[in-house]
């Protein structure tokens, strides 16, 4: 199915800027599901985090997950965005505690924190 919206839009850029209703409809599907995935990630990132809490590379990836679901939704729902760009905050935040020396942790929580301030201001 992904294969099948990718080569609709690819079709639809080299015809011209018209944007069927189908090509609307499979990317809401798309995104749908993308968020579900990013849900059960979140998921699993938290039953990780109870086997071991000090896991500074889980708490990462848990908050590039959030930054991912925040970017899904920011369009048609800014409040929900805030509070996931809120979350995936505190995610690199903690994350950096544990390891100060994480670069990917320091440039997450800078994106983050330009995302959020974005929808903000």
């Amino acid at each position: 199915r992904k294969i099948k919206v990718l080569g609709t839009f690819a079709r639809e850029a080299r015809d011209g800027a018209y944007v069927s209703e189908e090509s609307v409809r499979m990317s809401e599907d798309v995104a749908v599901e993308a968020g579900e995935i990013l849900v059960r990630s979140g998921r699993c990132y938290r039953a990780v985090l109870s086997l071991n809490p000090r896991d500074a590379r889980a708490l990462l990836n848990w908050g590039n997950a959030l930054c991912l679901r925040a970017k899904l939704v920011e369009r048609r729902d800014a409040d929900s965005a805030v509070e996931l760009y809120d979350a995936a905050i505190e995610k690199f935040s903690a994350s950096l505690q544990l390891q100060p020396d994480l670069v990917e942790g320091r440039r997450a929580l800078d994106r983050a924190t330009q995302s959020l301030n974005g929808l903000l201001y």
